[in-house]
């Protein structure tokens, strides 16, 4: 190991987390939601091997990233819904003004190592790696290969520990480059805490948002970051509303502009509700969405007394918070009965699912569930339950997309220079290399 590299004490890690959190609030009482939040994480992360190192490591790459000027997005998966990552900086939206749910990231007793996915601007792949490197030494630091493109994602394994010592790691050559490499390993070594996962996501639109923003910030002698930008500003939303989003993500799709002009008083949950909702198999429901919105919840079917649950989505399933639960009060079933609905579900096991329908339809009964909302549910968790977000992550996908909304409704010539300049970035780099790790690391300037 590393002799400036040393395991992390819950005690440091926790003045490491407190310290941090001054930069998002003022002060945290005693009495606070936040401190409550923050010192539950910390004891879950506590009882993770080696994820407050983890933590800290990612820490100082988005720190490092941002001061080279690579954008950082904010945030992806269920990692957003963490205040401790809030904090630290390695996500960017605060937990606490949503309905996400912490557990569903990382929780007590669990087997499986919550790996986070980051984020960045065009460079971000190489820039990670190489930070990686440089902080831990070459030597503990791999590709994990598997079928990806470098382009745009790749999974990299890191240690504090000696590599060799505990997977089979190989070099292998590129263009007259060597790099360390992993073709598998064993993902009971990321519960020993031995190796880290990192999945890291090139999006070329934060490069535009951080472009436009410094045209804008140019031109017109101002100051805006994109954390700035306020997410009730009006011409953002009659934009949406008049479906003119081409160059902003999600929503650039003549079918969802169809939608969005159909929606009145679009808002912004509406929009993480129509972006997610957008999947094979799940569109069917945003008209049902649009439909009662405009005339009301109960159109179309009878309220129940589980409804609060879904009251901002018109009772429909949207996120996995939402199915988990509606399926928790709906059942009255606990957090152990659930995990072999997920493991089926998520293997789509049909026999299992079968035979867990059976039962859980007894339970819903006991509880006097209408059949309706029983079906409803069931759907999600056999059918379609690999494509129902997280809530955290609908959040963070619909920030990137507003706020390059915002950007066109109120600079719309800065918005469109930014992007042929991104466009012609990223031509440039496509026909460089095919990988990124045997070209330099481009920062946007």
């Amino acid at each position: 190991m590393n002799a400036e590299i040393q395991p992390t004490t819950p005690e440091q890690f926790t003045q490491i987390v407190y310290q941090a959190a001054k930069t998002r609030y003022r002060q945290i009482s005693k009495a606070s939601v936040e401190k409550e939040l923050i010192d539950y994480e910390i004891e879950v992360f506590s009882s993770i091997p080696g994820y407050m190192d983890y933590l800290l490591i990612l820490k100082g790459l988005v720190e490092t990233a941002k001061a080279n000027g690579i954008p950082v997005g904010p945030g992806y998966g269920a990692s957003p819904a963490s205040l401790v990552t809030y904090c630290l900086g390695i996500t960017g939206i605060d937990p606490t003004d949503n309905e996400s749910i912490f557990e569903l990231f990382a929780d007590k007793g669990q087997k499986m190592f919550p790996v986070i996915t980051l984020e960045f601007g065009a460079g971000g792949v190489a820039f990670a790696y190489k930070y990686l490197q440089d902080t831990l030494g070459a030597d503990r630091v791999a590709r994990l290969m598997i079928a990806h493109d470098y382009l745009t994602n790749c999974h990299i394994l890191f240690s504090l520990e000696d590599f060799q010592q505990i997977v089979p790691v190989h070099t292998e050559e590129s263009k007259g480059k060597a790099f360390s490499a992993v073709k598998k390993y064993d993902l009971r070594h990321n519960c020993k805490g031995q190796v880290f996962q990192l999945t890291v996501f090139v999006n070329w639109h934060l490069d535009e948002i951080s472009k436009s923003l410094e045209l804008v910030n140019k031109r017109h002698q101002i100051e805006i970051r994109a954390e700035d930008i306020p997410l009730d500003d009006k011409e953002t939303f009659a934009l949406f509303s008049s479906g003119d989003t081409a160059g902003v993500p999600y929503f650039d799709i003549e079918r969802v502009q169809m939608f969005l002009r159909g929606l009145s008083n679009v808002g912004f949950k509406d929009l993480m509700a129509l972006s997610s909702l957008y999947v094979p198999g799940r569109m069917y429901l945003i008209p049902l969405y649009i439909v009662r919105k405009q005339f009301g919840f109960s159109s179309g079917r009878q309220r129940t007394l589980h409804d609060e649950i879904l009251e901002d989505s018109y009772g429909i399933i949207v996120y996995q918070e939402q199915l988990e639960l509606f399926t928790f009060y709906s059942f009255g079933v606990s957090k152990v009965d659930i995990k072999s609905l997920k493991i089926a579900s998520k293997t789509q096991n049909m026999k299992q699912l079968s035979i867990l329908k059976d039962e859980y339809l007894k339970m819903a009964r006991l509880k006097e569930t209408s059949d309706e909302d029983f079906e409803m549910v069931w759907d999600c968790w056999s059918n379609h339950y690999g494509s129902i977000p997280y809530m955290a992550d609908s959040i963070c996908k619909t920030l990137t997309s507003y706020r390059k909304a915002w950007i066109k409704a109120h600079y719309r010539e800065e918005f469109q220079m930014a992007r042929r300049i991104i466009a012609r970035r990223r031509n440039l780099v496509n026909k460089k290399s095919d990988d990124p790790f045997n070209r330099q690391v481009i920062c946007p300037k």
